[in-house]
């Protein structure tokens, strides 16, 4: 009888130890639960700092803000209202890098050209319209409006020894710096490539380290309002100046456009106009052509320029010509 009354005392005690630790169990698992939100918070809270660290860290300041358009550009209209004859380079950078871009082009530039164009002269013109203005409305100047007109013409001084002006594009990604000096952007680009190609390679490497924020860099020769009827003008004009003899007349042409932050054109209505304009003995070749009519209109400019060897010269991109020169 003591031995049967040890093990039912036995039983019950193994089940109620049973009891309290499956009891214990839930305990943990509901304070589990209650804990778990707020490691959570604190996860969050510990990774918020260094998300906002890499924004800061990430890019510089853009290129669309006010305060740098103002301080270090000039206005896009001025393309097309302050001279008849505006030209320059078109160049592409990595979106988010445009100010480094534009440090980098304008240090490159200020180099070059008087290293390979040492004869160059600046140009700074503008279109000058009379005004009708009645006289008698004229009074004598003060003390202050002629302190003002001698700096503004030390400013025109400073601004007519400046060899390129940087131009606000409207679009990100995207620089153009307009030529002060009486070298065609043509000329000067394939001047460029020549002489970065007759550099050793390790040279070559170092100069192109210098603009790294930038690929392509597009002559423009021509520049015009983004209307179909000013772009046929503007092509009339050019194909007049280029196809004078029978070696130009006998090429291989093809048609590229670009179009960035303007909805009223398409390629293919740029590509309507200009084709028609073309003269008659040129072959039509879009994988290998000897020339390429380049149009490329960005907000409400219009570039143009007669390209050759436009994918031979990797479509300008000076970075991927210098690697492909072999050494």
């Amino acid at each position: 009888m003591e031995k049967a009354v040890d093990k039912r005392r036995l039983s019950c005690e193994d089940h109620s130890d049973s009891l309290e630790s499956a009891s214990s169990k839930k305990l943990k698992g509901s304070d589990a639960t209650e804990e778990s939100p707020a490691t959570d918070a604190q996860a969050t809270e510990l990774n918020a700092p260094a998300k906002s660290d890499n924004k800061q860290r990430k890019n510089t300041t853009p290129i669309h803000r006010g305060k740098f358009k103002s301080r270090w550009l000039s206005k896009h209209s001025s393309l097309l209202k302050r001279s008849r004859n505006a030209n320059g380079l078109l160049i592409s950078c990595v979106v988010g890098c445009e100010t480094r871009a534009l440090g980098q082009v304008q240090q490159f530039l200020l180099h070059y050209i008087p290293k390979l164009f040492p004869d160059h002269k600046t140009i700074w013109d503008r279109v000058d319209e009379e005004l009708d203005v009645d006289e008698s409305f004229i009074t004598e100047r003060t003390d202050d409006e002629a302190q003002k007109e001698k700096d503004d013409k030390a400013d025109n001084v400073e601004k007519k020894d400046k060899l390129i002006e940087a131009v606000d594009c409207g679009c990100s990604g995207l620089l153009f710096l307009r030529f002060r000096v009486d070298v065609l952007p043509t000329v000067f680009i394939s001047t460029l490539i020549d002489y970065l190609k007759s550099l050793s390679a390790e040279d070559r490497r170092r100069e192109i380290q210098k603009t790294s924020h930038c690929s392509r860099w597009i002559p423009i020769d021509n520049i015009c309002n983004s209307f179909l009827e000013d772009i046929s003008k503007t092509f009339d004009v050019m194909k007049q100046t280029y196809f004078t003899n029978e070696q130009t007349l006998q090429q291989k042409v093809a048609i590229v456009c670009e179009v960035r932050n303007n909805e009223r054109l398409n390629k293919q209505d740029i590509i309507k106009t200009v084709a028609p304009l073309l003269p008659t003995t040129l072959k039509v070749d879009l994988k290998s052509p000897d020339i390429v009519i380049f149009v490329s209109v960005f907000k409400s400019v219009c570039g143009m320029s007669i390209l050759p060897k436009y994918y031979e010269l990797k479509k300008y991109n000076i970075p991927n010509i210098c690697e492909s020169v072999p050494e």
